[in-house]
């Protein structure tokens, strides 16, 4: 098997909101339950990540789909240091084989590439995610309490962060 991590252009709309529908159906407790877009809003949504300030880093097996991560520069020149992952999600049948590692990876180097040296996100608690995190490097630095609703229960995002040398 053999993945490239590219970014993602218009050009991968279709792709990319095959691999969301696919997502979404899996109901998983720690991804944001949102209604599958059109091909329009997939569009606008890839273009909203213009690859200076923004991105989208697609894992592709064979032309497919198979992981995608998306992460955006601070807004405001005091905060151009630091980058947050919005997201990172590995489809069902690829998980656990290096993927988010391999995107993570690039994640961080487009990061020192481009003067960042801060990268940090939410979890939603109890996610098995946050030890993958940890084992890459990333600390815990906080929670925002109640911060989100899954069905009729309140969890708390965990803050994570690393610093990049």
């Amino acid at each position: 098997m053999k993945i490239d991590i590219i970014p993602g252009t218009i050009n991968d709309a279709e792709r990319l909101l095959n691999f969301y529908e696919n997502l979404l159906s899996e109901h998983l407790p720690f991804i944001m339950n949102n209604p599958t877009p059109t091909l329009e809003q997939e569009i606008q949504f890839i273009k909203n990540h213009d690859g200076k300030a923004s991105l989208i880093l697609l894992a592709v097996n064979n032309k497919e789909v198979v992981g995608m991560c998306n992460f955006r520069i601070g807004s405001h020149h005091q905060l151009s240091h630091a980058c947050s992952l919005i997201g990172i999600a590995i489809a069902k049948d690829f998980r656990r084989l290096g993927i988010g590692t391999k995107l993570l990876t690039a994640v961080e180097n487009w990061c020192k590439d481009n003067s960042i040296c801060r990268l940090d996100f939410e979890v939603v608690e109890g996610n098995p995610a946050i030890a993958f995190y940890q084992n890459l490097g990333y600390q815990i630095e906080g929670r925002k309490r109640s911060a989100i609703k899954i069905g009729k229960e309140l969890k708390d995002f965990i803050i994570m962060a690393k610093l990049l040398a």
